[in-house]
């Protein structure tokens, strides 16, 4: 299939099988969660502990913010021991206990188990609905269920409570984009850039949008903004690399595309785009050679991270 034929935003699917995804809930996402919740921890505990008149063991604090540590780290077995032991010993505010479960969530969450993060959630919120991050893990845990309703409404409820949380507009925009909504996607992506100038992510993901929405030129600027941030990151210039085809600007597109080979050799949708490149400008020989290479990686699915 020739990209020609999605070219057309009217007549484009709700996502194009030509732009490389991503999904809502990556991993580079939850890292950030995990960064913010730590620089913020102590904050959070102590005021809704003040604002419920709870009574605290002295290094509860310290405790938590040594979870979140260890869930930047990726030491998820960890974490799931710490806060378990933290919740049996009976010792936590009711603030204390729902910010330990919800550190195990994104535990169990970040190991794939998806009921056990949910479950954990569900507890969090029980015991304290002012708890953002709370609402903002069971959402990703949700995200990547594929249960795109559930995680919008927490999302937004993460939203209510932390009017400022650009990883909760980024994703939740993620997931409008996913049910083709694209407007809201961008409203959401714009507001998470608003935010947090700085998350390459959000920028590349605004500018998947862009590309699907045919709007090729935002897309460009976008994508050289995340690749300006985030310069190992294949999507970017594969996502780039399919707007400068739009935009009938060969030469660049076979570069973005053949950059974002090197990144990832895997990448056979990359492959498949660099031959319609060649062929394009009457580079036969090269063309073939990519639509071979293409076929013996086989087909990829959704690169979602």
């Amino acid at each position: 299939m020739d990209v020609a034929s999605t070219a057309s935003p009217a007549a484009a699917p709700a996502v194009s099988p030509w732009t490389r995804q991503r999904g809502t809930g990556t991993v580079g996402k939850v890292i950030l969660i995990g960064i913010l919740a730590l620089l913020g921890i102590a904050k959070v505990v102590v005021k809704e502990m003040n604002r419920q008149g709870e009574v605290a063991e002295p290094r509860q604090e310290d405790r938590a913010a040594d979870r979140e540590q260890m869930l930047v780290r990726g030491e998820n077995d960890a974490v799931i021991s710490l806060a378990t032991q933290a919740i049996d010993g009976g010792k936590l505010t009711r603030t204390q206990a729902a910010l330990a479960h919800a550190q195990r969530a994104l535990a169990h969450r970040n190991k794939g188990e998806l009921d056990e993060a949910i479950a954990d959630c569900d507890v969090a919120v029980r015991l304290n609905a002012k708890l953002a991050v709370a609402w903002t893990y069971r959402a990703v845990a949700y995200d990547d269920r594929g249960d795109l309703d559930r995680a919008i409404a927490d999302y937004s409820k993460a939203i209510e409570l932390d009017p400022r949380d650009s990883v909760a507009f980024s994703n939740r925009g993620l997931a409008h984009y996913h049910q083709g909504g694209r407007d809201l996607a961008i409203a959401d992506l714009s507001k998470a850039i608003e935010l947090d100038p700085a998350d390459g992510l959000a920028y590349g993901s605004r500018g998947l949008v862009y590309v699907e929405a045919g709007k090729y030129e935002e897309a460009v600027r976008d994508c050289s903004k995340e690749i300006d941030l985030r310069p190992k990151d294949p999507v970017a210039y594969h996502n780039r690399g399919l707007a400068y085809t739009h935009l009938d600007r060969g030469d660049q597109a076979i570069a973005d595309f053949s950059k974002a080979i090197g990144l990832d050799p895997t990448d056979s949708l990359s492959y498949t785009m660099r031959g319609q490149a060649y062929d394009r400008v009457r580079d036969h020989t090269r063309a073939a050679a990519d639509q071979e290479k293409a076929q013996e990686l086989g087909r990829p699915g959704a690169d979602k991270r």
